[in-house]
């Protein structure tokens, strides 16, 4: 079953997403195929990072996607991980607010 989180950020500020900010099913419970995708970025773009799994760091996975764009991390290939992050790159000043949807759903290991 999948499901959908709803993120909102302003004015480009980076956006983290921890474990601890879902409601459902974590990446480390078995929803670890995402979908990712941006509105509201005044013709910006966009870069998805993930953190692997007991990592400290995060790693680029996708850059400069705009917002006719969907981010996936998924698939028999596709990384563990734990936490994601998604950076701006030419979006508009605050106040205006950039919303993020995550879809989620179950990856057979």
């Amino acid at each position: 079953m999948y499901e959908t989180h709803t993120f909102t950020t302003s004015g480009g500020a980076a956006l983290t997403i921890e474990p601890s900010d879902f409601k459902g099913q974590r990446f480390s419970d078995g929803n670890r195929n995402v979908q990712v995708s941006a509105r509201n970025l005044a013709g910006g773009t966009y870069t998805l990072f993930y953190r692997p799994a007991g990592s400290s760091h995060f790693v680029s996975h996708v850059g400069g996607a705009s917002e006719t764009d969907q981010v996936m991390l998924a698939g028999v290939e596709a990384p563990i991980f734990d936490a994601l992050k998604v950076e701006f790159a030419g979006v508009g000043a605050a106040p205006a607010v950039q919303t993020i949807q995550l879809n989620t759903w179950p990856r057979g290991l």
